[in-house]
């Protein structure tokens, strides 16, 4: 039912929350208003700005109601949190807030949600909020929606929040710190310092200036610059305060670790580790005990237990994940011949682990990491840097591939030789690992063409580390689908016409099986994969692939349906034509566009072959699923409601009853039950909420216009056609209402949805009401709807009584005609009026009344002419309920 713009909102049920969190009444209204000009959803939780003349109470006690005040709505109990806290209102944004975000750390948790930061001018509070003595600072504060606690931090940010990391949050301030509130680790008396809030130990933390670098539950690793002042002065003991210093706060023990160095290495923190190193000379100690202060010496932090790991040779470590990595040790630093070669002039590779304590000695001078992953590690080896010939072809010249895996710890030299810098390869693909092998180095003729030309694509199984030689040019755009792969090959190369069309220029898809080593030609260039089942691929594919005019039309640009069977090859063509696709989340469902033109069939029953017909296929059952709806428009509601938008013109059918074919109707389908319902809102457009993350996959909105191409329509008998509305759809019930649009949000609506609640944004002026109590329509306010009572929206009343007397008689259609036909006489309940249950109030309600008045013919719809009851079907049409029904 249309919910009328005149719904009486309840302002003294808002005016009970002054302070702190109080419950709500019983009966809060279907819809809210907060008497709020600014505010936003989070999952759970709505903050917003309350006028101050909407509370009727000078919160700021400034002397006037002009402010706004910050409140947080706790969408699962109800309850309102005024934080008394003053913004200005009247208009006049100045709602400064910031959803907060993680930086850096890949390791965070959405506990990011339950916070939002925002400031408050200390001359809109009235009030010294940071105890500097003055009243001109904005100060900056952190609010979590979870606990309900709000936290000063003092005083507002140079430049906002650096870095947010997981239970952190860092920035740059400036000013004398709060005493009392704060964790202070150094005397700091003013200047600019690093703050850091950590909110599950509820700590603000202040240091001296510097920058963040990186952050976990556990530390803080920051970058500091020497001072002179107490108390920093020479931070790395090398005589001067002129560097940049790394350190890092220990959250579980409050204090700050000097690693007294100057340089961290790339990708210095990983996983909670850190690789660092110090030169021995400006720290005056031998770190490696061997006997001078010449090296720069490599350690390991475990920032989460502070356990240091120290490397007995200088060289450069790269930590890469886990506390893995790799070193390449300098044995003139040591004087120590690492590789056995006879000499100390190398950098000899080492693997390290510092979980497992361990330090591996490849003996390797002359690698070149292509890969380090958390499982294994491939590289390749000169063989002219280690003399040696590893690939066994009787040369020097060559770069050869080998792969560590830490799970056994082994080396495998695969004796292939490989130019692997061209930025394409290596690469891996579900657990399969692609790298070419040149066949001019290797010496050999790889793919059997009789040449030394190509370079050769070889897999190495991960899982087995089993090396397979494809037998095919190295390509990079490679797929593996079902462990099946998938490559393309050029003709000429392997010397075959693989597609029949009379020459060898084209790159034909080819299917390789790794388990049973076998590569076969698919005879077609290219497919598009649609959904994967047990052996089989349902695919896309042009016509050009096959080189066939499936459908006789005279050209090759169209694309039908396939199953692709892995185990043979072969393609069934489903004898489908389809022109889009899409496969939803969590939906064993692949939903299909169908052309009929292409497809040579009448799919939707209109009688003729134009129309594009939704289609579906079942990814488990591999059922096709005929709609028979034309539409090019799908929006999937959840896994088992999709909606359409269907034009009447191309289904053939009057959808809405008007009369004609000119209308966009949308249409709810269920494909669970393979039944649908049109929803009788004609011209209506898709919108969308403002994230996913935020929506309720139950329901779906819908923008429609009084304007239209087709035709002007009254749909709220306000006398214009000026209007917008907002439709909400119930996926799992069906159930759709209307909400009022102003112009001003015509066809981007502020309209935002998370669980059961819609926010909605409102300009007075377009509806003539003062939301928020000031005297005045220009400014806009926020309301909350409550979707979990929608059916309250619906007013009951007594079919065909138009008069509201609570009777149903010839009067009745003697005030529907008088309204029709002069205008006069607005009926307060105008969906009694409609007798026929149509959705419309026109001259066939009348008809319809006298009919079975005086005629017996006919039977009034739902809730009937006897008992007031609720409209079963959903129209545009608004309803004060009658007095019989009030008072019944």
């Amino acid at each position: 039912m249309f919910l009328n713009q005149k719904v009486n909102f309840i302002p003294s049920l808002v005016l009970l929350f002054t302070f702190c969190s109080q419950g709500l009444v019983a009966q809060e209204p279907v819809i809210r208003n907060v008497g709020a000009y600014e505010g936003f959803l989070r999952p759970g939780a709505f903050f917003y700005t309350a006028y101050e003349s909407f509370l009727n109470e000078d919160v700021n006690r400034d002397g006037d109601l002009d402010d706004s005040i910050f409140h947080a709505l706790d969408l699962e109990t109800g309850e309102i949190h005024n934080l008394r806290l003053a913004t200005k209102g009247s208009g006049r944004s100045n709602f400064t807030h910031s959803i907060m975000r993680p930086g850096f750390n890949p390791d965070f948790g959405w506990e990011w949600d339950n916070w939002i930061k925002f400031e408050v001018h200390e001359d809109f509070q009235g009030e010294d909020l940071n105890g500097d003595g003055e009243k001109n600072s904005l100060v900056t504060f952190l609010y979590n929606f979870k606990t309900k606690k709000i936290y000063s931090l003092g005083y507002s940010f140079q430049g906002g929040f650096k870095n947010a990391f997981k239970h952190n949050f860092c920035f740059n301030a400036s000013g004398k710190p709060l005493e009392g509130d704060l964790s202070i680790l150094e005397e700091i008396e003013s200047g600019a310092h690093i703050r850091i809030f950590n909110y599950q130990r509820e700590k603000v933390y202040s240091v001296r200036q510097g920058v963040v670098v990186s952050a976990s539950n556990d530390y803080v690793l920051m970058q500091t610059k020497e001072t002179k002042d107490f108390p920093l002065g020479d931070l790395n003991g090398d005589g001067d305060t002129k560097d940049y210093v790394y350190r890092y706060l220990d959250l579980n023990s409050d204090s700050i670790i000097n690693l007294k160095t100057t340089y961290v290495a790339p990708l210095a923190t990983v996983d909670g580790f850190i690789s660092y190193s110090q030169i021995e000379s400006q720290i005056g100690t031998d770190l490696n005990q061997d006997g001078d202060l010449e090296d720069e010496v490599n350690f390991i932090r475990n920032l989460n237990s502070n356990e240091v790991y120290q490397f007995p040779f200088e060289g450069v470590a790269t930590l890469k994940s886990h506390g893995r990595g790799f070193l390449r040790a300098i044995e003139a630093a040591q004087g120590v011949d690492l590789n056995g070669d006879g000499d100390t002039l190398d950098e000899v590779l080492h693997l390290f682990s510092i979980p497992d304590i361990e330090l591996l000695n490849l003996k390797l001078a002359s690698a070149n990491i292509l890969s380090f992953e958390e499982d294994y590690v491939l590289f390749t080896v000169s063989e002219n840097g280690e003399g040696k010939d590893l690939n066994e072809d009787g040369d020097f010249a060559d770069e050869v591939v080998h792969l560590f895996t830490f799970s056994d710890s082994q080396l495998l030299n695969l004796k292939l030789a490989s130019k692997l810098n061209s930025g394409q390869f290596p690469f891996e693909r579900e657990g399969f690992l692609f790298f070419p092998v040149q066949e001019s180095d290797q010496s050999k003729d790889l793919n059997d063409d009789s040449d030394l030309e190509d370079e050769i694509t070889f897999v190495i199984n991960l899982n087995t580390n089993e090396i397979k030689n494809i037998k095919v040019l190295a390509r990079s755009n490679t797929n593996v689908i079902l462990n099946q792969i998938f490559i393309t090959v050029t003709e000429k190369h392997l010397g075959e016409d693989f597609n029949n069309d009379g020459d060898d220029e084209d790159s034909i898809l080819h299917q390789y099986s790794f388990e049973r080593d076998v590569l076969r030609s698919l005879g077609i260039t290219r497919f598009t994969p649609l959904a994967e089942m047990n052996n089989s691929l349902l695919v896309s594919l042009k016509e050009a692939a096959k080189n066939e005019d499936i459908n006789n039309d005279g050209d090759l640009k169209d694309q039908f349906l396939y199953e692709l069977n892995l185990l043979t090859g072969e393609f069934k063509n489903l004898q489908l034509s389809v022109v889009r696709w899409g496969v939803f989340d969590s939906w064993d469902w692949v939903q299909l566009i169908v052309d009929e033109g292409n497809t040579g069939r009448d799919l939707n029953g209109d009688g003729d072959q134009l129309d594009l017909v939704v289609h579906f296929y079942n990814q488990v059952t591999r059922e096709i699923l005929n709609s028979t709806w034309a539409s090019n428009s799908i929006y999937k509601l959840n896994d088992e409601f999709v909606l359409f938008t269907v034009n009447e013109w191309s289904q053939g059918s009057d959808l809405d009853g008007d009369g004609d074919l000119l209308d966009t109707i949308p249409v709810l389908y269920s494909i669970d039950n393979k039944t649908s319902k049109a929803l009788k809102y004609p011209n209506s457009y898709f919108g969308y909420f403002d994230s996913a993350r935020f929506s309720n996959e139950s329901w779906k909105m819908l923008i429609q216009s009084e304007r239209s191409s087709e035709g002007d329509i009254d749909l709220n008998f306000d006398g214009d056609i000026e209007d917008f509305f907002t439709i909400l759809i119930s996926a799992e019930t069906g159930e759709a209402f209307s909400l009022p649009n102003d112009t001003e949000y015509s066809y981007n609506p502020f309209f935002k949805i998370y669980k059961d609640y819609v926010l909605i944004k409102r300009s007075e002026s377009g509806f003539q009401t003062d939301y928020n109590n000031d005297g005045d329509f220009e400014d806009t306010s926020l309301q909350l709807l409550d979707l979990r009572r929608i059916s309250e929206l619906k007013n009951s009343f007594i079919r065909g009584d138009c008069t509201d007397d609570g009777r149903f008689d010839i009067s009745d259609s003697i005030r529907a005609l008088n309204y029709l036909f002069t205008g006069n006489g607005v009926p307060p309940c105008k969906d009694a009026c409609d007798t026929n249950d149509d959705g419309f109030i026109d001259i066939s309600d009348a008809v319809f009344s006298l009919s079975f008045m005086f005629l017996g013919q006919g039977e009034i719809p739902q809730p009937g002419f006897e008992i007031c009851g609720l409209d079963p079907t959903f129209d545009l049409l608004d309803c004060e309920a009658p007095i019989a029904c009030r008072e019944g």
